[in-house]
């Protein structure tokens, strides 16, 4: 793929690795077969809420899974190859130079396990972010990572995903002459990598605040016994 977009405006950029094998951290809850189904069922629930966003004119999802790809394609992404740098943040490098060249002003990572997220915490915070130059982030619960980052340009900073990535990230921009922008949004903050992050999540879910195709995989799990 030589291009993504060709038009300037705000492109989401969502990082999916392959499905099989993902969320080992959950396997004493769920087999390799039910994880896979989770996994796929967030990233369903987070393209869905980008593509219901407005102000986000496409998606770009990074993966070289066939099964990924195939779950982009529904939701009318376009599905650009991991590269050659490897891990998460040459993968957004990657996506970050691709956007940089077809003259995109905004790019938006957002991870394809936020279960909670909504189009109006996406639009709240394209509302709030400031002109070029500018980085918003929006950390994990323990605040952590960085689940959404909003770059204006989209290689406003490198990228430092890994433990500690919302520190990173705000010393990185720092150093380019940014103060970053933390915005605190409690269903955008709730990933899932834990036991811990996921008997959380079933709390929303019992009150009704899973999106639909979360909550469907949900509604199937009998998990009341392992959680002491």
């Amino acid at each position: 793929m030589v291009g993504v977009a060709k038009e300037t405006g705000v492109w989401a950029v969502v990082p999916l690795k392959s499905l099989r094998g993902a969320k080992k951290r959950l396997a004493d809850l769920l087999d390799e077969e039910q994880r896979e189904a989770f996994v796929t069922a967030m990233a369903r629930d987070v393209l869905a809420a980008l593509v219901a966003s407005s102000g986000i004119d496409g998606i770009v999802v990074v993966s070289d899974a066939a099964a990924v790809t195939e779950v982009a394609l529904e939701y009318g992404a376009r599905v650009l190859p991991e590269g050659e740098q490897p891990g998460l943040s040459g993968a957004i490098a990657c996506a970050a130079r691709l956007l940089v060249a077809d003259r995109v002003d905004r790019m938006m990572v957002v991870h394809g396990d936020i279960p909670l997220a909504i189009p109006a915490d996406f639009e709240l915070l394209l509302e709030n972010t400031g002109p070029a130059p500018s980085v918003t982030i929006v950390p994990c619960r323990n605040e952590d990572g960085s689940n959404v980052m909003i770059c204006t340009p989209p290689d406003a900073i490198p990228f430092l995903y890994g433990p500690a990535s919302c520190s990173a990230h705000q010393r990185a921009a720092r150093d380019a002459g940014i103060e970053a922008r933390i915005e605190r949004l409690p269903r955008l903050a709730l990933d899932i990598d834990t036991p811990e992050d996921l008997a959380f999540l079933l709390e929303r879910h019992a009150e009704g605040e899973a999106n639909p195709a979360t909550a469907r995989f949900l509604s199937g799990l009998d998990l009341s016994t392992r959680f002491g």
